[in-house]
């Protein structure tokens, strides 16, 4: 892709008034700043405006051999925010198609463009009363819930892609495709039954680079008639026995949600900036308090759900199988004034400020449960002076393998990461996410200063072989970030090499992403 081809395709592009484009190397420069410390190079960034000018765009890029990088956001920390896997490529921002094109009250579907933000959706059914309610990420107000859907990403109920029940897509040679029964003549089943009839093609589009998603119907959870969340802490010495006892709950439906259990680095690095910013303490002083509070290795949150009486025996069932293992609060949401009765009852059992604060601290993070969006789930990521995650000295890279949900595979995430991390000398923080009643995720997190070339260089190295180790035992990532997926594309396998036979098919000049997972 030449120089002389982007100025003709940005010529062409302000003529035809299809957006805007930024072409200064400086600006460019600053929009690449990534919280992954990532390098790569984008010869424009174009933003567009108006949905029916995608087709036009994608048009424009092939007649003048250019390589688009669409993204919704940006969001995608840890893996690459923002950035192309390969250089030279024009980043296609999505984030101001934004609009809430329908919801389906009846039938809980949400019909949405790829820059509607979680806190935009939730604000939206919240004004309407809604009967459901989005089921939200920890990543943040601002994030793409769309974007997070194609990545496969995971809230706090459910897998968000099972949520998407029919996408539109814009394809290389800029004709637009729905999927399911999105196309048909009469599409009252649009969003209601994803697979339509025929071969269902919304699968080629996750991880993809076979198209830019425009459109997305989603399925909303219902709200429950009780809510109750808990959280139980344990030893490292029960953990194997502990996620043994939450699996077999979650196969008879105890827990319906997806328990997260979090490591004794998670719950100290989220908590300590909350606790700063209530308290009025340096970030050093905030952690030391909350280490003399918080005496587990992990602690897991998940929900229980249903009528009174289910809930009820939920509780007791949970608490039958567990209690045994570790201490369990549980927080009822529909108790008048909830968060009244949770400072008294506990208030008065802990003495200590310090025990104060960090119950305050731990509320911020409840609210998720209820799919309310925040960014308590990312504030560790932001220093106080700049509120954009991308352009913080912090660093933070995720590495993310799957494994058969069991006991041992819990203790395997956790031995190989402790080991892997002296070799490296980072400090890791870990949550192990049960997201079906037979697979479990961990969620690998290493932080450092991006200021620094041997921090830099070392995260980089723990991440990638993290993720070596993991798949040599059969714990494949469920996502990788960039410098991963061009590692990624020189592998072959049956898979690829249909999936590269279907590219070539759909994008033979390579326009939309290319190297993105393909």
């Amino acid at each position: 892709m030449s120089n002389d081809n982007v100025l003709l395709f940005a010529s062409e592009f302000v003529r035809r008034e299809l957006g805007e484009i930024e072409l200064n190397p400086a600006s460019l420069a600053e929009s690449l700043e990534n919280v992954g410390g990532f390098d790569r190079q984008a010869s424009a960034i174009v933003k567009v405006f108006k949905k029916n000018n995608v087709e036009k765009i994608v048009t424009l890029a092939a007649e003048f051999k250019i390589s688009l990088y669409p993204f919704s956001r940006g969001c995608n920390w840890g893996y690459g925010s923002k950035l192309p896997v390969n250089d030279g490529a024009i980043l296609l921002d999505l984030s101001n198609l934004n609009t809430i094109i329908a919801i389906n009250e009846a039938h809980g579907v949400a019909t949405i463009e790829p820059g509607v933000t979680q806190i935009q959706l939730a604000h939206e059914l919240e004004k309407r009363k809604s009967r459901y309610f989005l089921d939200v990420t920890g990543s943040g107000k601002q994030t793409s819930v769309l974007g997070n859907a194609l990545e496969r990403g995971i809230a706090y109920g459910s897998l968000r892609v099972q949520q998407l029940a029919g996408i539109e897509v814009v394809l290389a040679d800029g004709s637009t495709l729905r999927t399911g029964f999105g196309d048909y003549e009469n599409p009252v089943l649009a969003g209601l039954y994803s697979y339509g009839l025929g071969p269902s093609l919304d699968g080629l589009f996750f991880q993809s680079n076979l198209g830019i998603v425009t459109e997305g119907e989603l399925q909303l959870s219902l709200r429950p008639e009780k809510l109750v969340a808990v959280s139980v802490s344990i030893s490292q010495k029960n953990l194997k026995v502990f996620v043994d006892e939450i699996a077999e709950l979650k196969k008879q439906v105890v827990i319906h949600g997806i328990p997260h259990l979090a490591d004794r680095e998670r719950m100290l690095s989220t908590l300590a900036p909350l606790v700063m910013d209530d308290v009025g303490i340096d970030l050093g002083k905030a952690r030391t308090m909350i280490e003399k509070v918080v005496n587990a290795d992990w602690v897991l949150t998940t929900s229980v759900s249903g009528s009174k009486e289910i809930v009820k025996y939920k509780i007791r069932e949970l608490k039958k199988r567990v209690s045994k293992l570790g201490k369990i609060y549980t927080h009822d949401f529909d108790q008048p004034n909830w968060k009244k009765n949770i400072e008294n009852v506990f208030l008065k059992v802990l003495a200590s400020k310090e025990q104060q604060f960090v119950i305050k601290a731990s509320e911020q993070l409840r609210g998720f449960h209820q799919g309310k969006p925040s960014d308590a789930g990312i504030r560790f990521l932001l220093d106080n002076t700049n509120k954009i995650v991308d352009q913080n000295a912090q660093g933070f890279l995720l590495c993310t393998p799957l494994a058969p949900l069991s006991g041992e595979s819990a203790e395997s995430f956790y031995k190989l990461t402790q080991e892997c991390s002296l070799f490296y000398n980072v400090q890791y923080a870990m949550t192990q996410n049960m997201i079906n009643d037979r697979v479990l995720e961990a969620v690998i997190s290493v932080h450092f200063d991006r200021r620094s070339e041997v921090e830099t260089k070392n995260a980089h190295a723990f991440i990638n072989a993290m993720n070596k180790v993991f798949s040599s035992r059969g714990f494949y990532p469920y996502r990788i970030n960039i410098d991963q997926q061009a590692e990624r594309n020189e592998k072959l396998n049956s898979l690829n090499t249909v999936v590269r036979k279907i590219k070539q098919a759909l994008d033979p000049q390579g326009v939309i992403a290319p190297g993105r997972y393909i």
